[in-house]
């Protein structure tokens, strides 16, 4: 694994080496028996200015303990296609959601992780429970586009938004019923499953329908370009991320006043060079 200092690594470039890593300037005791990592897919047009604004702020100590990003090598555990990367951003403790919301606001504020973004503990890694080996629901925590909303299925089966009058009970449930693999996570029972597992519980807006449009995979152009035109922040950023989005839309939004809209605009792959 190659560990660089901030801008010294292309992982695009890279084919010897699996892994691009950086760690912040006097970094704490890392303990791999609480830590985890938020995880986020990137095309590679992009994953070089990406990975050089990430180790960046790790370097600076803004981010987590450490980050790294996947190479051009071929790896047998990744999940996506060859052109995409990605990028690892580390936590101290997987159950200081706190700390977790702090990274993953960090990661949107330029750009990244604006669609679902998934947080595995280490101890899973370590104990080689990959979704490429068959594993489902290898990640404890997710977390819905545009909002520092954490939701879990770790718990019931069903999605369940964690909230300050929750989260104790179900970081304690989860540790104290800790399974030996993720698939095991249903026998968990309902010991908190009074909680609502609704994801559009207790939501900071109501737009979370046409969020959904706007995020998808099949929403076509001019749905899209409606959408680009909505009042929602969180709406807006979804359209800049859409690999559906047309050029001409992505041009209208990158002249929009949110700084988080147009730095999602520079990381979608349709977006065209100034002239």
């Amino acid at each position: 694994m190659t560990s660089a200092k901030p801008s010294a690594a292309k992982p695009s470039q890279i084919t010897d080496e699996f892994w691009v890593q950086v760690e912040m300037t006097n970094q704490p005791p890392y303990d791999e028996s609480y830590g985890g990592k938020w995880q986020v897919f990137i095309d590679r047009a992009y994953v070089d200015e990406a990975w050089t604004n990430i180790a960046a702020l790790v370097f600076a100590g803004e981010l987590g303990p450490s980050a790294k990003v996947s190479t051009a090598r071929p790896n047998p555990n990744a999940v996506g296609g060859t052109d995409t990367h990605v990028v690892i951003a580390y936590a101290q403790d997987w159950r200081d959601l706190t700390d977790l919301r702090r990274i993953l606001r960090k990661l949107r504020e330029i750009g990244l992780g604006q669609g679902w973004v998934y947080f595995k503990r280490d101890r899973e890694t370590r104990d080689g429970v990959y979704t490429v080996r068959g594993y489902k629901g290898v990640s404890v925590w997710s977390a819905p586009p545009g909002i520092d909303e954490i939701t879990t299925k770790w718990i019931t089966g069903e999605r369940l938004t964690v909230t300050d009058e929750n989260e104790a009970d179900v970081v304690r449930v989860i540790t104290s019923k800790d399974a030996p693999l993720p698939s095991l996570a249903t026998s968990y029972g309902p010991e908190v499953a009074s909680y609502s597992s609704d994801l559009e519980k207790n939501m900071d807006y109501e737009d979370y329908d046409s969020w959904t449009v706007a995020e998808g995979r099949d929403t076509p152009g001019d749905v899209l370009a409606q959408l680009a035109e909505d009042e929602s922040e969180e709406i807006r950023r979804a359209v800049a991320w859409n690999r559906n989005t047309p050029p001409e839309v992505l041009a209208q939004l990158a002249a929009d006043k949110s700084k988080q809209v147009r730095g999602s605009v520079v990381w979608n792959r349709n977006t065209e060079p100034p002239p």
